[in-house]
């Protein structure tokens, strides 16, 4: 059974539990295959990500699989019930399709309302100016909005709003896309990827990643989302005059 996401964000459990901590969001438009249903839950995988987590048994929609996808939304976008006047606000990375799926809260006559959306913007300033958006959004284990975001979703959902789809975990992302071999052969939209600076272990495993913005910065979800100096060691932290991470690899996702 397929199912989709009818409101704007939805909480992924590890376990089927309230209690349970939040492993990801799934939002707006997002479809997924059910794997399990309990009384009150239903565990899920990702349809673009395959990633599974458990969400309230009341949020679960089922849906049939739709190809077509009017686009993926940058930033402030709504659906607005013309009757009620309800909305259901879009986060960025949520899939807009031909024939949307609403929970069924949300009825009557529904209309996108566009609040922003610029197709001239030059394709080398795409990335910085969809990651923007996220500037000083808190850091949130398992968020995908810039009310609460981790360092992977930040990722994820930039990638997605550009036409790319990634896994959701780091160590995922650390195995998609082309190695890039050199810090001076980065572009803008690159995907770097560290551990702790104080990890100086030669396995060292990807625990960190963030977004080239251009040689010598990157944008990342660390403390909350931020633009930070980054060389062949790592990420510089100027506040703390130290780097907070090792840079491990660099990979270009196209």
């Amino acid at each position: 059974m397929t199912g989709v996401i009818g409101l704007s964000v939805v909480p992924g459990r590890k376990e089927p539990n309230d209690r349970s901590e939040m492993i990801t969001q799934l939002l707006f438009g997002e479809e997924y295959m059910v794997l399990e249903e309990k009384e009150k839950w239903v565990k899920i995988k990702g349809t673009t990500d395959d990633y599974e987590c458990w969400i309230d048994k009341k949020l679960h929609l089922p849906a049939a699989h739709s190809e077509f996808v009017m686009h993926t939304v940058w930033i402030g976008e709504h659906w607005i019930n013309t009757e009620s006047m309800d909305t259901i606000d879009l986060c960025p990375g949520s899939i807009i399709r031909e024939e949307p799926t609403f929970h069924p809260s949300f009825e009557g006559e529904i209309e996108l309302v566009l609040l922003s959306e610029d197709e001239n913007i030059p394709d080398g300033e795409k990335v910085f100016h969809v990651a923007n958006q996220f500037i000083n959004s808190p850091y949130l284990w398992g968020g995908k909005t810039s009310m609460g975001i981790d360092c992977s979703g930040f990722t994820q959902v930039v990638m997605r709003t550009l036409g790319f789809s990634l896994k959701r975990d780091a160590w995922q992302q650390g195995l998609e896309g082309d190695e890039v071999q050199s810090i001076h052969e980065v572009q803008e939209g690159d995907l770097a990827f560290f551990c702790s600076a104080d990890n100086n272990e030669a396995d060292a495993k990807i625990t960190h990643v963030g977004i080239v913005f251009e040689e010598g910065l990157i944008i990342h979800a660390s403390g909350f989302v931020r633009i930070d100096p980054l060389d062949k060691m790592g990420i510089f932290n100027p506040e703390e005059e130290k780097y907070s991470h090792r840079l491990l690899g660099i990979r270009r996702i196209q």
